[in-house]
């Protein structure tokens, strides 16, 4: 396989043991420790909250200065993406708000509340999800990949043909939202940044159809799967296709500034590149990678904010970012991206005491109400998230400028208190234990392209409510895996045998 400059081969995985006594595990383990002491000694903490974010760091830091220190640290494994998502939610964003002292909750909400309360608890369950994570994803299992009995011929016109079915489905159920909230209408609303326009624009439509674009997601990811693995069987106009796909997803992004999208299709991608080659980018071009994604993710963030939009207006509110790029570290450290901390800290105070556990119907009872549309249900009941936040903020539920994200963890805490967040998070390691056992290092092209997939999926699921998270999944993975397995099905199959041409008898 062709290893490029700015990539270096995956090494062989050494007996973990081997890596408590090398340099680089004393070096790995002091940066660790280091991180421990610093968030330990964070002001204002008192000693049990500085003992539950030094055990924090380090349940989700070790396992990364073990794989470091043992030669097997790889960027695309779920437990890196876990360690970055989770670390800057439930680590970064409760140590910021300890040193600046500022436990204040009203991102784009009113009036603000005082979340210090609810603080303790919620690093108590923090932890807990970390190493419920860390016990299910590195259970002892099988080490050898899924190894499916029949190979995905990418060839197969029928590979192109689900893929603009999906994109076409997807634009279809988009295109009809916009033309039944009037065309004039949605575009200004989708423009225009988060404003109560736009939350009543949603509130009267149904997420089969403004979440349909998502569809576009695998379309796109199974037509650069047919030009990476295939053949020269029709790539242009796979090509065209799959820019077109991949064209609109964005468009739709940075129109509305919604990011998730972008995280789910660009992520896939780039984590498909080097999948297929079987390296990793060095480690240079992945801090190159984060700072522009960075950079880029905020200019996005301030072109949906309504209010800095009016006072900037939309190139200034960009140009603001690109001036002044450390400033938007404390906006990602304060602002609503990392809010989940603060958001759950909140929630312990309001269940149970003023509204009760689901013991259920959070995860699983939501995902069976949930795929009713609301225009067939008149009376269906509220998802549990939109509860608490009616219940903390029913003014700005009511006009759509409440938008809390609670996290997976919100969701599980709702369902059975700390047991649920243990329980719940045990399952989420055991899954993605299993994409790194099964599918992350397959040789089978189709099983890289659902991990490239699962893997973006992993740091939208940790920050979203869990129903949310399915949802996601259905739209973008589902559409991959059916397609996979009714390709596999159709190559078993035995193929027509072409009749012998008859005999010509010379006499």
């Amino acid at each position: 396989m062709d290893v490029g400059e700015s990539e270096q081969p995956l090494l062989e995985a050494p007996w973990w043991r081997r890596a408590v006594s090398t340099h680089a595990s004393a070096l790995a383990w002091g940066i660790v420790g280091a991180v421990a002491v610093v968030v330990a000694l964070s002001p204002s903490a008192d000693g049990a909250q500085a003992v539950l974010l030094a055990a924090i760091a380090m349940v989700v830091l070790a396992p990364s200065a073990l794989a470091i220190a043992a030669g097997t640290f790889d960027y695309f494994s779920p437990q890196t993406v876990f360690a970055a998502a989770w670390g800057m939610m439930f680590l970064a964003r409760p140590v910021a708000m300890l040193y600046s002292k500022n436990f204040s909750l009203g991102i784009g909400i009113s009036p603000a509340v005082n979340v210090h309360p609810g603080f303790s608890k919620m690093l108590v369950a923090a932890l807990l999800g970390a190493v419920a994570f860390q016990v299910g994803y590195f259970l002892r299992r099988s080490a050898t990949s899924f190894r499916p009995s029949r190979t995905v011929d990418w060839d197969d016109p029928l590979v192109l043909r689900l893929a603009v079915a999906f994109g076409a489905l997807g634009t279809v159920l988009f295109a009809v939202f916009i033309l039944h909230s009037g065309v004039h209408h949605a575009i200004s609303a989708l423009v225009g940044g988060r404003s109560k326009t736009q939350a009543a624009l949603y509130k009267s439509s149904s997420a089969y159809l403004y979440d349909g674009i998502l569809l576009l997601i695998p379309a796109t990811l199974l037509l650069v799967g047919r030009l990476a693995f295939g053949g020269d069987h029709r790539r242009r106009l796979t090509a065209a296709f799959a820019w077109g796909f991949g064209a609109l997803v964005v468009l739709r992004a940075l129109s509305s500034g919604g990011r998730t999208a972008l995280l789910l299709l660009l992520g896939a991608l780039v984590i498909l590149y080097f999948l297929r080659r079987g390296t990793r980018p060095r480690l240079r071009w992945v801090v190159v990678f984060l700072l522009v994604s960075f950079v880029a993710a905020s200019a996005i963030l301030a072109t949906r904010n309504t209010g800095q939009r009016q006072q900037h207006g939309l190139a200034g509110s960009v140009a603001a970012v690109f001036e002044h790029p450390v400033r938007q570290l404390g906006v990602l450290l304060k602002g609503g991206d990392t809010s989940m901390a603060s958001v759950f800290a909140l929630e312990t105070e309001i269940v149970p005491s003023r509204l009760d556990y689901r013991y259920g119907g959070a995860t699983f009872g939501d995902l069976v109400i949930r795929p009713v549309p609301h225009q067939l249900w008149k009376h269906k009941p509220l998802a549990p998230e939109a509860a608490l936040t009616q219940k903390l903020w029913p003014e700005s539920y009511k006009d759509g400028t409440a938008h809390p994200v609670y996290s997976v963890m919100g969701t599980f805490y709702f369902d059975y208190g700390l047991p649920g967040v243990f329980v719940g998070m045990l399952l989420v390691g055991l899954g993605y234990g299993l994409v790194r056992s099964r599918l992350l290092e397959a040789r089978d092209t189709a099983l890289l392209l659902v991990a490239a997939a699962l893997i973006p999926l992993l740091v939208t699921g940790l920050r979203d409510s869990f129903p949310d998270t399915v949802l996601h999944f259905v739209f973008v993975v589902l559409p991959l895996l059916v397609t996979v397995e009714i390709v596999r099905r159709r190559g078993a199959l035995p193929q027509p045998v072409a009749a012998e041409p008859a005999a010509v008898d010379p006499s």
